[in-house]
């Protein structure tokens, strides 16, 4: 467009000379010689070098385009980029603000100050209620998937149903329903902060289920702080010199199933949406159990068991779906440490509620398992990072 610009507004003075007047050449007197034919003299006219004829310079010649406008100036080189830092100083992934990471943490909290309250419920209808655990099982997860569906709304995601592995789906969501079970039935005869204790093993679990199910390595230092965890249920537990006897196996179990049930929610992050692998638990949890209630049913008495058993149902969907929202604000890392918060909130609640004061081997069984804990999923995150290093 700025090319026949240019060529329309240019004066073309030499053209317009050539077009409109005589040349030189027809208008000079000719020499006394015989004429040659027209198309000789024009032939020689032409042919006749400058220096000859100063009407030469002047003769008629095809008329040249205008010159074009010069291209613009290419832009001055872009100065190089900074050269990477080193691998060593290399993040992955841009550190979240501070703004998401104290949202992560709150919901964190949030999460486990929902799952201590739903264990004491358990305890509570369990013992005063006398609610059979089978029963509380079922009416946890069948409400639980009641306000899961309210949320998530699947007949307008129609999408939210498909996933790529079903079968793992079932298994996971199976194995949660089996500890919580397990844990159910555990809390009727334990205090809470034991109960709790023994369940945090799970994380002590987690990388050896990863070994044979991720093909993950666990190193020497992972191996050790998993044998001192484990030296710490044994100090809470303590086989053979506690009243406790066969029910410190449930939790214990609990804490298995809860492994697997972390292993495999690992493998289905790659494939299936959080959203879907919720509403999934609470799909299989409500066809497993609510079968079971024809045969152990038993009316809980007055609104506040009623209220209770709904307040259950609604914090394990509450808790499960904050517990998505936190990793979304902040990393793994930074949450894990809280959520060992869930054993204080249950010596809390079972000294508060239950008049449960635990003793200094709970205390020190506690502790153990948390720091080892703890030092297990430093030790992942360490090895994670040398991977990328390397990659």
């Amino acid at each position: 467009m700025s090319r026949k610009r240019t060529t329309d507004s240019m004066p073309l003075p030499e053209f317009s000379a050539i077009s409109t007047a005589p040349t030189p050449a027809a208008t000079a007197p000719q020499t006394p010689s015989p004429s040659p034919p027209p198309a000789a003299t024009t032939s020689a006219t032409s042919a006749s070098p400058p220096a000859t004829s100063p009407a030469a310079n002047t003769a008629p010649t095809p008329a040249s385009p205008p010159p074009l406008a010069p291209p613009p100036l290419a832009p001055p080189p872009l100065a190089p980029p900074p050269l990477a830092p080193p691998s060593s100083l290399a993040s992955p992934t841009p550190a979240p603000p501070a703004t998401s990471v104290r949202k992560g943490i709150l919901m964190i909290l949030g999460t486990v100050t929902c799952f201590a309250c739903m264990d004491a419920s358990a305890k509570w209808l369990g013992t005063a209620g006398d609610v059979p655990p089978v029963q509380l099982v079922a009416l946890r997860y069948f409400i639980s998937f009641l306000f899961t569906g309210f949320i998530l709304n699947p007949f307008a995601r129609p999408a939210l149903l498909r996933t790529r592995r079903p079968v793992l789906q079932i298994t996971r969501a199976a194995c949660l329903v089996l500890s919580t079970a397990c844990t159910y039935v555990a809390v009727r005869h334990m205090s809470l902060t034991e109960m709790t204790a023994i369940v945090f093993a799970a994380p002590l679990i987690v990388p050896l289920l990863s070994v044979a199910f991720l093909g993950e390595k666990v190193g020497p230092r992972r191996v050790l702080a998993i044998v001192v965890g484990f030296c710490g249920v044994l100090v809470i537990t303590r086989p053979g010199g506690h009243e406790l006897g066969w029910v410190a196996l449930l939790p214990l179990l609990g804490a298995l199933l809860n492994a697997f049930y972390s292993v495999s929610t690992r493998k289905l992050a790659s494939v299936d949406a959080p959203e879907t692998t919720m509403f999934y638990t609470g799909m299989v949890g409500s066809a497993t159990m609510m079968p079971a209630l024809f045969f152990v049913w038993e009316t809980p008495e007055g609104l506040v068991q009623w209220t209770a058993i709904i307040l259950m149902g609604a914090g394990g969907a509450l808790a499960h779906w904050l517990l998505i929202l936190a990793h979304k604000h902040a990393p793994a890392s930074l949450l894990a440490p809280f959520n060992y918060a869930q054993i204080i909130g249950a010596a809390l609640i079972g000294l508060l509620v239950f008049g449960d004061v635990p003793d200094s081997w709970t205390f020190a069984g506690a502790a153990i398992i948390i720091l080892s804990g703890l030092y297990v999923f430093y030790r992942e995150q360490v090895v994670r990072r040398e991977n990328t290093r390397r990659v």
